[in-house]
């Protein structure tokens, strides 16, 4: 079952990341519509709810759209792969209109958790595709080691 999900994760990533877009977009357009209160009102009794929804929602985006469309060349934690920048685009967008929505308050500690969620959904998928989730991680010198003692010596 592992062999096959390692070896399907790019069709079942891009799946999962159509699917979470859907329903991002419908969360959207739900909530332009002024009908949020209707779905989600449970959220604000929480405290700090709603930052809460705002990372986990658009960690999740960053995640599956990164493990779906990216093509991991460079593994540094600190560098932002062009799908990360364009949801930057797209949310910092999303937010800044909802100062123009009757129904929508616009709030700078929603974009910094949206901020934290696309890094949290990068990194995440990061580790995945270096390998570590799922499945040992094992160190260059270690696969040397490996690799140099299968080899027959003469």
């Amino acid at each position: 079952m592992v062999r096959w999900l390692k070896s399907n994760r790019q069709p079942l990533a891009t799946i999962a990341a159509a699917g979470f877009i859907g329903f991002f977009i419908w969360i959207i357009v739900i909530a332009d519509k002024g009908e949020g209160v209707r779905w989600w009102s449970f959220i604000d009794s929480i405290p700090g709810g709603d930052k809460a929804g705002h990372f986990a929602l658009v960690g999740i985006l960053s995640f599956l759209c990164n493990l779906a469309f990216t093509r991991w060349t460079v593994r540094r934690v600190w560098s932002v792969t062009p799908v990360t920048w364009g949801l930057l685009v797209l949310i910092a967008l999303e937010e800044f209109s909802q100062g123009f929505i009757p129904h929508r308050h616009l709030e700078f500690l929603d974009l910094l958790a949206d901020l934290a969620g696309l890094a949290a959904g990068q990194m995440l998928a990061m580790r995945c595709q270096a390998g570590a989730l799922p499945g040992p991680r094992v160190s260059r010198l270690a696969r040397e080691k490996i690799d140099k003692a299968k080899k027959p010596s003469h």
